[in-house]
């Protein structure tokens, strides 16, 4: 149980230089520095309860924030989507009421690659939210590993990882934010 102690209290560090981050870019307004606009539509099936739906799924961007503790920029997401999808498997549903987090509803599926352009092998944590026009949260992950609405990737150095984030859906997205942070120790 020692043993572990330093490491449950790193990732709680980490996790709150996270929290605090998105916080102050929030308040401050600042920019991304990669904006992406999607060229995948939705296919709605006739059983869908989006074929009514008056998003444009392919109007929707996909902003990716520079990876937190990463001067280097070792880590770099690429090849990104956003698709209309359906949940596979019940998730944790977080603020949002239980029935949007069951299997078969509808979601939206962000997905791409992550890229560890280094020698070194990073633990990388990663989510996207979604907001509408007016800066309001309005879709989150509902991916967990270990934390709920955080997904993480164990990379090799020089290594590619394909990745698929399961958010909730909403007719006002207008625009998908990634954040993620590297460390060189594992989750617990």
């Amino acid at each position: 149980m020692k043993r572990f102690f330093p490491i449950v209290i790193l990732l709680c560090l980490m996790l709150i230089a996270f929290v605090i981050s998105i916080g102050c870019s929030i308040i401050t307004g600042s920019t991304p520095t990669r904006e992406i606009t999607t060229t995948t539509t939705l296919q709605p099936t006739k059983t869908s309860p989006v074929t009514t739906s008056s998003i444009r799924v392919e109007d929707i961007k996909i902003i990716v924030e520079p990876c937190d503790n990463d001067p280097e920029g070792d880590i770099s997401f690429d090849n990104l989507t956003v698709e209309g999808g359906f949940l596979d498997r019940d998730y944790y549903p977080l603020s949002a009421s239980p029935e949007l987090a069951k299997v078969g509803s509808p979601c939206f599926l962000v997905s791409g690659n992550i890229t560890n352009k280094s020698d070194k092998q990073y633990w990388v944590a990663y989510f996207a939210r979604g907001y509408d026009k007016s800066g309001n949260i309005v879709s989150r992950t509902l991916d967990t590993g270990p934390i709920i609405g955080i997904a993480v990737k164990g990379f090799n150095g020089k290594s590619t990882e394909s990745f698929v984030l399961h958010s909730i859906w909403s007719e006002n997205v207008s625009v998908f934010n990634i954040r993620s942070q590297k460390s060189t120790i594992p989750p617990p």
